[in-house]
């Protein structure tokens, strides 16, 4: 949920424009999300007869998902906003 600061407006025309965001991710990210706990070869190594190298973990995906909202938001709109919620569904991997 994207929350204006101050409540009496609404992000409903601002939900509905379109826009691309394109984020470099380091190489090394998927031996920094191990610091989650999350110690799944998958991560590192990839699996086992792909040729598309490790999977990104999900904290990663949903982390740059979020920053891609927030700056869409901040470019559309001249109000201070803040995120309040975030929810997502991992339904194919990001390499």
């Amino acid at each position: 949920k994207i929350a204006p600061t101050n409540t009496n407006l609404t992000t409903k025309n601002i939900a509905t424009k379109k826009t691309m965001h394109e984020f470099n991710i380091p190489p090394n990210a998927a031996l920094l999300y191990r610091l989650s706990g999350d110690y799944n070869p998958i991560h590192v190594e990839g699996t086992d007869g792909d040729n598309h190298g490790p999977i990104l973990h999900g904290l990663c995906t949903m982390g740059y998902a979020a920053r891609a909202i927030l700056q869409h938001m901040k470019r559309f709109s001249k109000r201070d906003m803040r995120m309040t919620e975030i929810r997502c569904n991992f339904v194919k991997p990001v390499f």
